[in-house]
């Protein structure tokens, strides 16, 4: 199947209720070029079934083995798959207009932005009374992101896939002491801040970290309602932006989950408090707090153990300096990298780690000149072989090579850990 001109990432983690919902107003675009990657926090629900009831090529079910307590994780796992030249983002308990893709496609192709966003229209529960207010976020003045201080949503933007590789993606919400949101946008505008507004409501934001205990209820009428009254009604943008008026002019404002924030808020405070709003614990548990750098399996019994911090101790070429991303050691490989070790004959299991800022799909791997076939599972690579005789273990990864923006270096994939350890024979 040919490349997709855009690539649509959709987290989700145990509400497949509205994330029907969600797809079907994905599916109703009036723009058709696009791969939808579904991604589950480590869901175990119904979730899989639900996404595989659609009968389209073109959507993809992934699951994290792991749950990363955001959005966050799921939408660095499915940029560094994404096959578009574009990436826009879904949430599960959200809705576009058909017209959403069409207008932000238009605007990449014609401004080349680091970031185009159009308008949200958001639902939201009044802070006195509970009842349902409306309001339009991402005109100036809504939020605080960028000089006119709007507030950018993820279902409303989209941006280059090779800007977002270039930064490293979407950060870890647990080191950040603002919306993990927020810092992405930032660092994907850069300084220029290379953002393009489009004042088109083109989404209907339902925030879930505002409805208490949506996590456990898991409601979906109000997204049902939306979606009906969208398919119906061709004028209920219009009625909509008149009552979004009328509760401004009458002073309505929204119930805010982190109201009272300190005023020097620990590393992940929001995220943690979002979650006790929906029924979730405040945080879980981070695989990554003891040791930031991902390790292969078996490497606790290597014969040898490649890291980024010990690579002048092995032979190696076509390997770059070492570089930081979400906490993780790596070196970018090149388009062709070698590395060489000791190694006595016998049999072995190699383990390779690629971090997701670049796709391992397309990595060919020599050991000793002969072409392996390794499996590949998520980030993780691992191949068995046999070592004929004593002397030099040679691998040789060959990456579909690739420039970064504003990098003169041919890169192939960002390598964290590489291990060779001995398989037991049994007699």
């Amino acid at each position: 199947m040919p490349a997709p001109l855009v690539s649509i990432i959709l987290p989700t983690y145990h509400w497949p209720q509205v994330l029907r919902i969600a797809m079907r107003t994905v599916l109703d675009q009036s723009f058709q070029d696009f791969e939808l990657l579904v991604v589950g926090d480590a869901c175990t629900d119904e979730t899989e079934a639900v996404v595989k009831s659609f009968p389209d090529a073109r959507i993809s079910w992934h699951n994290l083995p792991e749950n990363t307590g955001n959005q966050a994780g799921p939408n660095s796992f499915g940029l560094s798959i994404t096959r578009g030249k574009y990436v826009a983002y879904m949430h599960q308990d959200d809705l576009w207009l058909p017209g959403h893709l069409q207008v932000l496609v238009n605007a990449m192709e014609k401004y080349s932005p680091a970031l185009a966003h159009t308008l949200c229209l958001q639902i939201s529960p009044t802070r006195d009374t509970g009842a349902m207010m409306r309001m339009i976020m991402g005109l100036p003045g809504t939020g605080k992101l960028g000089a006119e201080r709007r507030a950018i949503y993820t279902p409303a933007f989209m941006h280059s896939t090779e800007r977002a590789r270039s930064i490293g993606g979407w950060g870890n919400w647990r080191t950040l002491r603002k919306s993990v949101v927020a810092d992405f946008v930032e660092r994907i505008a850069g300084k220029e801040e290379s953002i393009h507004s489009i004042h088109e409501i083109s989404v209907i934001k339902f925030n879930s970290a505002e409805r208490r205990n949506s996590y456990v209820e898991k409601p979906c009428h109000e997204q049902t309602d939306f979606l009906e009254k969208l398919r119906s009604q061709p004028d209920l943008l219009y009625h909509e932006t008149l009552l979004a008026l009328e509760h401004k002019l009458r002073g309505y404002e929204p119930i805010s989950a982190l109201a009272g924030a300190p005023d020097n808020p620990p590393p992940g405070w929001e995220i943690s408090v979002y979650r006790k709003m929906r029924g979730l614990p405040a945080d879980v548990p981070d695989s990554s707090a003891a040791d930031p750098s991902p390790k292969a399996p078996g490497a606790e019994r290597a014969v040898f153990h490649w890291t980024p911090e010990n690579h002048d101790t092995f032979r190696t070429i076509g390997f770059h300096e070492p570089e930081k991303w979400n906490g993780s050691s790596f070196r970018w490989s090149s388009a062709v990298s070698v590395l060489e070790a000791p190694m006595d004959a016998g049999e072995y299991e190699l383990g390779i780690v690629v971090l997701p800022l670049k796709t391992a799909q397309g990595l060919r791997l020599l050991i000793n000149g002969v072409e392996a076939k390794p499996e590949l599972n998520g980030n993780s690579i691992r191949v068995s072989f046999r070592q004929e005789v004593s002397g030099v273990l040679q691998l040789t990864l060959v990456a579909p090579g690739w420039y970064a923006p504003g990098d003169t270096r041919r890169l192939g994939v960002a390598v964290s850990d590489i291990f060779c350890a001995s398989i037991a024979i049994e007699s």
